[in-house]
Formats: structure tokens, C-alpha cells, sequence
């Protein structure tokens, strides 16, 4: 069923992050995108900081957008485009200081 798979890729995506990219910047603002092609199920999951000041529905245009394109068949198309809005987003809570720097490498890693 359609809300088994949901509990499924959400432990998942959050047990992915737990073990690879919570805790692992300075200022808890680390971000991971899952995307479940198998179940049709996506996940946005965010670091301490970072779900102290958003909720969930903060993700939807970028849930939105990252949807759209893997239904038509463009799931890169979705990535970015879902990083575009998440950058938005972020950019409003945690402007980029010139002491800001890349603390988890920005790679898709596939599974």
C-alpha cells in the first residue's frame, strides 16, 4: 500500500542522513534530497537548524518541482530544479557569509 511505502522511504531517507550528513556542519544546515524511483516516493530531509526555523510544508515547491520532471521522465531535471528551490529557501534563513564554506561534498550518490 500506497502509505507503507511512504513510512518505508521516509526511515530510509532519514536513516541515510542520520548515518551521512546530520551533525556534519557547523551549523546543522545540512540538506539531503531522496528520491525513491522504485517506491515513486521523495523525501526532503533537513539538519537541527534548519527544521527550527521551516516546517515541512516549507519543501513543497520543491517537492513540487522535483516531481514534476520525474513524472515526465527527467529526474535530473528534478534534482536541480528542486535544489534551486531549496537554495531559495535556505538563502532566506541562512544568507552566504564570506566564511561560508562546502562542509559535505555536493554529489548524487546512487544506491
Amino acid at each position: 500500500p500506497g502509505s507503507t511505502k511512504t513510512r518505508r522511504v521516509r526511515r530510509r531517507a532519514v536513516m541515510l542522513f542520520k548515518t551521512g550528513g546530520e551533525r556534519r556542519t557547523i551549523g546543522r544546515t545540512g540538506i539531503l534530497i531522496y528520491l525513491s524511483m522504485g517506491e515513486h516516493r521523495a523525501e526532503i530531509i533537513g539538519d537541527e537548524a534548519i527544521t527550527a526555523v521551516t516546517t515541512p510544508e516549507t519543501w513543497g515547491e520543491a517537492m513540487a518541482a522535483l516531481i514534476t520532471d520525474v513524472k515526465a521522465g527527467r529526474p535530473g531535471d528534478g534534482i536541480v530544479a528542486a535544489v534551486e528551490r531549496i537554495g531559495d529557501v535556505l538563502a532566506q534563513h541562512f544568507p552566504k557569509t564570506s566564511t561560508d564554506t562546502n562542509e559535505i561534498p555536493d554529489k548524487l550518490i546512487q544506491l
